[in-house]
């Protein structure tokens, strides 16, 4: 799964996952946020449109891949859920959960090592990462530490 709007999808990897639902036809690839993206859009690759949070995170349970490929980014909310529904995170920004990637080759051997670890699993979802995200970023922890740098703020 990945999210790419269609205002802006070259910046959002939209070549990359090209790339690889081309290279992996049987392996279906959710676009979420476009319903129509430039140039050939392979066969397995599944234009979602513009979904809500609930349906967004059901997505991210059927995936067992997460890309998040933009040109550059901060964090993203997204790559928190991906880990939350124990996805593998293919990242182009370095993030202690995801794999970090910086171009096409990268992202092919990242992908490639993502599958072998899915299939080791028997294809449930990374419970590590589930962990990690409950651990680190549920609602009242991150609201925690929010309000904790408000009160440092205004000391």
């Amino acid at each position: 799964a990945t999210y790419i709007p269609e205002s802006r999808a070259e910046f959002y990897g939209w070549k990359s996952v090209q790339m690889l639902a081309t290279a992996f036809p049987d392996i279906p690839f959710f676009v979420m946020g476009a319903s129509n993206l430039p140039g050939i859009i392979p066969e397995n690759v599944k234009l979602v449109g513009w979904i809500d949070e609930k349906e967004f995170k059901r997505k991210l349970e059927q995936s067992a891949i997460f890309l998040r490929l933009p040109e550059h980014d901060g964090y993203s909310v997204s790559v928190m859920e991906a880990l939350a529904s124990g996805c593998e995170v293919l990242t182009t920004m370095p993030f202690e959960r995801g794999i970090w990637v910086r171009n096409d080759n990268e992202i092919m051997d990242a992908f490639l090592a993502s599958l072998d670890k899915i299939h080791k699993r028997a294809y449930y979802p990374n419970k590590e990462h589930i962990t990690f995200a409950n651990e680190n970023y549920n609602r009242e922890k991150v609201m925690n530490n929010y309000l904790q740098q408000l009160h440092g703020l205004l000391k």
